[in-house]
């Protein structure tokens, strides 16, 4: 469920043994069944067909990339960059 929000669209998520729930683009449960509680093994839940545009809809996985890109350049860096010490003199 966490995906259909993040990327803005509905989702009905049925189960054989277990919760079934229908969801909007802004993560309200429409809808909820539970396998094991409900007599009747049928949900009806009216989902909308629009989509929302998010954030992360639009903009993908930029973040997560920059992030791994700013840690190859400084383990190069690191790894490049010669080690200099100070010698400790002594009076």
């Amino acid at each position: 469920m966490i995906r259909a929000v993040e990327n803005g669209f509905s989702m009905v998520r049925q189960v054989s043994a277990g919760t079934s729930m229908a969801a909007d683009f802004t993560g309200r449960v429409l809808a909820r069944q539970d396998h094991f509680r409900t007599p009747d093994r049928l949900m009806i839940a009216d989902v909308p067909t629009r989509r929302a545009w998010t954030l992360y809809g639009l903009l993908g996985d930029w973040f997560a990339w920059a992030g791994a890109a700013l840690a190859a350049v400084l383990a190069a860096l690191g790894a490049v960059r010669p080690r200099t010490r100070k010698r400790l003199e002594r009076p």
